[in-house]
């Protein structure tokens, strides 16, 4: 019995480490779509993209930490206020400590999960709007316009994702 219950592990091992090898759409066109910064010899980056550009936020690290922690300090508070009616132990006081804490981490998690969302949502709406970009911008190019003529136009056309 213990002989068939290592297999499926290893086979479910295998499984999970095959599986998570294949290459999501993001990464394919990723690096169209950002490109590499550009450094000058003075050694600061002018092409360096915000952190969170992937989700369309165009905050500098400094605003993401400061975010961050207004809503773990907003779970925090969340803990507190559920600590005052102390409804998981008997004795005043006994759990909000912990209860203040699982907030803070809570919320700390919770913005974390809110960009990655942002993130989905852009990417997902990005490959819907991908061939009608790829439609508009050769249309401009076959009616004899530039290649950064053609993007130009449908930045300017363009309320999308993609623009």
């Amino acid at each position: 019995m213990s002989l068939v219950a290592a297999l499926m592990t290893a086979a479910g091992i295998v499984l999970i480490t095959r599986a998570g090898r294949s290459t999501r759409l993001s990464e394919r066109v990723g690096r169209y779509l950002h490109p590499e910064p550009v450094s000058d010899p003075a050694g600061a980056d002018q092409g360096e993209l915000p952190p969170l550009a992937g989700a369309g936020l165009a905050w500098s690290s400094s605003d993401i930490l400061l975010r961050r922690s207004a809503t773990a300090a907003c779970g925090g508070v969340v803990g507190a206020l559920l600590a005052q009616g102390d409804l998981f132990v008997q004795g005043p006081g006994r759990s909000a400590l912990s209860l203040i804490a699982l907030g803070t981490a809570g919320g700390w998690l919770a913005f974390g999960v809110w960009v990655s969302g942002k993130r989905d949502r852009r990417s997902r709406l990005l490959r819907f709007e991908l061939p009608i970009v790829t439609d508009a911008l050769s249309l401009h190019v076959i009616a004899g316009e530039s290649v950064a003529t053609a993007i130009q136009a449908y930045v300017d056309e363009s309320t999308g994702v993609a623009s």
